[in-house]
Parts: C-alpha cells; structure tokens; sequence
C-alpha cells in the first residue's frame, strides 16, 4: 500500500459525504452482537480517544467516494447516527450511504421500511442492526436523550478512524484485494509507511522514496531471522502481520499494556507535523542498527539476550545506552545481571531443586549462556530462539 494517499486521524462525527460501496464487496453482514459491543466498547471508552479501523475510500466528485473498505464500520457508524437523530432531530447527519448491488438500498437506509426488510440479505441485516441499536437506548443505564446526548458527542471529539483516501487513479479491485481477500490488514507498520511515502507534501523526492522502500525490505527481510528476534523481543512473531512494526514500537516507547491498537500510527502521525520526514526515518534507522550492532557483538548478544529474556526491556536499555560510553554501558548490563539474579554466597545453598521459580531458572538460564559466551575462539552463541520455543524442565 505505497500509492499517493491522504492519510489521517479523521473523527466519525466529521466524517460528510455520499459513499457508494461497489458491486466487488459482499454486503451488510453485522449481527446485533457486534453492534451493541461496539456502542458499548465507545460508551464505556466514554471522553477518552478511540480508534477504529482504517476505512479506505477513492474520491469520485467533490462529495462522492468509492468505499473500498470499512463499509462494515461505515454503516453501523450511519446506523447509530441515524438512531441519534430519531431521538434528538436537531442534531446532524452528515453522510449517506449507497450500495451498487442493491437498488434503493440509499432510500431504505433512510426509511428502515420493516415492509422491506426481507427483500434481500443486506436488507434485512441493515434493519436487525438499526433494531438492536433502538433496543440498546431503550435498555441503557442511562435515559436515552442522555445516552444519545453523549454518543454524539464522543463521536464529535473522541472516536475516530483512519482515514485512507487513495488517488483517483488507483484500482480499487485490486486494493480490496489486497485488503480482505488477502487477508492482509492495514497495520501499524502499513500506516506508517504510508505516511512516509506519501506525496502530498512534496518533501520526500522519489530517489528518497526508493531508498526508505529498500530500509523497509531489508529490516523486514533480517527480523524474520528467528535468532534475531528472539534476542530482541519475548513476543511470538506471530502476533505481527509485518515484522518491523516490532521496531517502530521500540522506537516509539509502546509499552505492552497499550490498548489502543494504532498508537504507533498516531505517533508518526504527530510527529511528521512538526519534524521532516527524512530526519524522522534517519532516526528510526539509527535506532534499528544500534540493536543490530548489539546482536552482532557476541558479548553484547548473549548479555542483552540474557535479560530482554528474563523480562527486562531493550527499550530501556536502548535509552540508556545513549547517556553512557560504550565500556560504561558493558559494566552497566553486568549490573543488572546481578540484579536480575539477587542471590548472595548463602542463598545459593537455600535454593532446592523441585522449587520451580524464576531465580532458579534465570540463574540455570545464566550459566547456560556464560557457558557458551565464555568458549575462547569460538562463534558458537547461545540460542533464545530455541530456548524461547521448548518448555524446558529444570533437569534441561
């Protein structure tokens, strides 16, 4: 997804204009249960901010676009905004909504005719959404002029989705299918390149453009190295549609207890306002061979790898590398390797075999590893990936 593309945080409550979801999708297909946990997830989120995914869309005139994808969200977003206005006329409707397999499917989104509803699939989905919507403000915690009073507002200041508006030209088949029928969504690591190869400031030339494209292929194509990201993460690689978000996390500090699903994106995103777009990738690169330095220095290797696998951070480790010289930082990870182990001389005989605890297995796990780093003459490096794979017994 490298095309020409305008790419933002855009608020549901902002979203205008005609979207018309062509004949290549398969149509409305949200049950009562997917709706009524999305307006619970919002109203319990309440006034804090709240991410939805991408909807990709392709302008048609100056308020017409092309919905490639997300027209799931898009009308269940309609649907709800819809059931606002039926319990508080004065407020605001901004979009409207077509589908090309389904004649009149505009009209029966604005009437709902129950009479209809069984005319095709979609609209008899459309109609058992709006229901559960209307059941859902009848049965809330709250008064309903209330509750809606309060989802149009969190859809005005809080919720949001990321807006991905492809250039005319672009083909809208083959971006669908590269979308859903290829299983393959738009990440973080996705968005994020997007922004950087995105061409509607003019910043970055095209030789640029090419060389952040080949970063990209080479990070990607060395973090499929199991040896490499074991040393760098204990999260499994299968977690990540792309590898390399992995590093655009590091770089942008995303602790593991984040909940919101594009915080990375959101980072660059502010960031690229403020900062050139050349410098900001310069920094992540820096930042990706700093570690890849550390994986290749064999004592560096089997230190880090030691403690990034009884839990300490590379994050932090990475920030405070750069406060120190590099034979002061070498003496800094000795330091926490005591840490990590905290035994004295005396309560190394209290430990008992049968006792399973992280002590004895980092300090088992320790020996393990000084073992190997210690061998004189030798390339032989311990394996996290491997120990990372198996569940070992304490007699491995």
């Amino acid at each position: 997804m490298t095309e020409s593309a305008k790419l933002e945080p855009k608020l549901a409550g902002d979203i205008t204009g005609k979207f018309f979801i062509p004949s290549y999708q398969r149509g409305y297909r949200w049950e009562e249960k997917h709706v009524t946990l999305l307006l619970d997830d919002i109203y319990q989120n309440g006034s804090k901010n709240y991410c939805l995914q991408p909807v990709v869309v392709k302008k048609r005139t100056d308020d017409k676009y092309e919905l490639i994808d997300g027209q799931q969200r898009l009308t269940t977003i309609y649907l709800i905004l819809k059931c606002i206005k039926q319990i508080i006329p004065s407020l605001e409707h901004k979009f409207s909504l077509e589908y090309e397999t389904r004649e009149r499917s505009a009209d029966f989104l604005i009437n709902l005719d129950e009479a209809l509803k069984e005319a095709n699939v979609d609209f008899f989905h459309m109609y058992n959404a709006y229901q559960a919507i209307e059941n859902w403000f009848e049965n809330g915690v709250e008064d309903k002029i209330l509750a809606a009073m309060n989802l149009y507002k969190y859809f005005g200041e809080n919720v949001k989705v990321i807006w991905y508006e492809v250039e005319g030209s672009s083909n809208s088949i083959e971006l669908f299918t590269r979308l859903n029928i290829g299983k393959i969504p738009l990440t973080n690591a996705e968005l994020v390149k997007a922004l950087f190869l995105s061409q509607d400031d003019g910043e970055i030339p095209n030789e640029k453009m090419i060389e952040i494209s080949s970063n990209w292929d080479i990070i990607e194509k060395e973090l499929h190295d199991e040896s490499f990201w074991a040393f760098l993460t204990n999260e499994k690689p299968e977690s990540y549609q792309t590898r390399i978000e992995l590093i655009f996390n590091m770089y942008v500090e995303k602790s593991l207890s984040e909940k919101e699903d594009f915080f990375t994106f959101f980072y660059f995103n502010d960031k690229i306002k403020s900062e050139s777009k050349v410098n900001i990738w310069k920094e992540i690169i820096e930042h990706y061979l700093v570690l890849k330095s550390w994986f290749e220095n064999r004592d560096l290797y089997h230190k880090i790898g030691f403690l990034v696998t009884a839990n300490e951070s590379i994050v932090e480790l990475k920030k405070q590398s750069t406060k120190m010289t590099k034979t002061s930082f070498e003496n800094s990870l000795d330091k926490k390797i005591q840490s990590v182990i905290n035994l004295n001389k005396d309560e190394f005989t209290e430990l008992k075999y049968g006792t399973r605890n992280d002590k004895i297995e980092n300090l088992l796990l320790l020996f393990n590893v000084e073992t190997i780093r210690k061998l004189k003459d030798s390339k032989e490096r311990f394996s996290f990936d491997l120990h990372k794979k198996s569940n070992w017994s304490l007699e491995h």
